[in-house]
């Protein structure tokens, strides 16, 4: 009892995460680890699919961890995405997984040809901690890639493309395959995007039909 009760406390606490996090990683990084949650990525334009890095601390922007790939959600099916422009908070995405995903390993194995992503319903929150879209009820596919060739063991998260993003469409960024499905013609859609193209060409942030330019970055956590 007392451990669900922990559980319960940290995950209601992850709201106050939302109107507090700065584009500095180490003081996100200390925030998100005070509540028994885990940073697991920090894609920036530049190295947010295709070149982010793997390592086993993060400690800069543009890495992954990959010690956490296989590890379960502190909030079952839950995964977080505080989002940056030009350094200044906009807002937080909140994935709630409907098909029984619980890691960011059983996410990024179903970015394939074949599963075209994972089943998912979200929410947004801007950078006051108020809530500005959603939940969705609905759920749709996002796929980070079908030509990510992802494995567990691999150095990087895409060999081809990416989206940390969400909307009331499906999403998967490869137009060379399905043809892709992106932000810019999504319905609802926030975050950002490698799409089709290179890291360095993931220099817009999507929200609501809004596009901006210029550096995004991302903390990913669970």
């Amino acid at each position: 009892m007392a451990l669900i009760l922990s559980l319960i406390s940290k995950t209601a606490g992850a709201s106050a995460l939302f109107s507090s996090l700065t584009s500095d990683t180490a003081t996100s990084k200390t925030s998100i680890e005070s509540l028994g949650l885990r940073l697991f990525a920090t894609p920036i334009t530049g190295a947010m699919a295709e070149s982010i890095s793997r390592v086993t601390s993060i400690t800069s922007t543009g890495q992954f961890n990959g010690n956490l790939l296989t590890t379960s959600f502190t909030s079952t099916n839950k995964l977080y995405g505080t989002f940056f422009l030009n350094s200044v908070r906009q807002f937080t995405i909140i994935w709630t997984f409907t098909d029984g995903t619980n890691t960011m390993d059983s996410f990024l194995s179903k970015a394939n040809s074949t599963n075209i992503g994972a089943f998912y319903t979200y929410q947004v929150v801007n950078a006051s901690g108020t809530n500005v879209f959603g939940p969705t009820t609905t759920p749709f596919k996002w796929c980070f890639s079908d030509g990510s060739s992802y494995n567990v063991n691999n150095s990087i998260l895409s060999s081809d493309d990416g989206v940390w993003g969400a909307a009331q469409s499906q999403l998967n960024p490869n137009q060379g395959i399905t043809p892709g499905f992106n932000l810019a013609s999504a319905t609802n859609g926030y975050g950002f995007q490698n799409f089709d193209s290179g890291d360095t060409a993931a220099n817009t942030l999507f929200a609501n039909g809004v596009q901006s330019t210029g550096t995004v970055l991302a903390f990913i956590y669970f």
